[in-house]
C-alpha cells in the first residue's frame, strides 16, 4: 500500500512539472508571436532553460526527449512553439 502511495505521490509530481513547463513555453511563445521581427531576435529564452523545465520536456518526449532539447537548445524560436502544439 505504501509503494502505491509513493508511486501516486511521484506521478502527481511529474503531472505539476509538466504542467508548470507547459505554462511557461505556452507564455514565453505567446510573447515572442506578438513582437515585432526586429524584437524577435532579441528574445530572451532562457528561463525555458531550467532544469525543471528541460527534464518535463524529455519526459513527454520519452525515446526522443535527447533529440527535441537539442533543437530547443539551437533554435527555441522555431522548437518550442511546435512543442506546444
Amino acid at each position: 500500500m505504501f509503494r502505491t502511495e509513493d508511486d501516486r505521490f511521484e506521478l502527481d509530481i511529474a503531472i505539476e512539472q509538466n504542467q508548470a513547463a507547459m505554462k511557461a513555453i505556452d507564455t514565453m511563445v505567446n510573447e515572442w508571436s506578438t513582437m515585432k521581427p526586429s524584437e524577435q531576435d532579441r528574445y530572451d529564452w532562457s528561463p525555458i532553460f531550467q532544469p525543471l523545465y528541460m527534464k518535463a520536456i524529455n519526459r513527454m518526449y520519452g525515446d526522443k526527449g535527447g533529440e527535441i532539447l537539442s533543437c530547443v537548445r539551437r533554435n527555441p524560436s522555431f522548437a518550442l512553439p511546435l512543442i506546444y502544439r
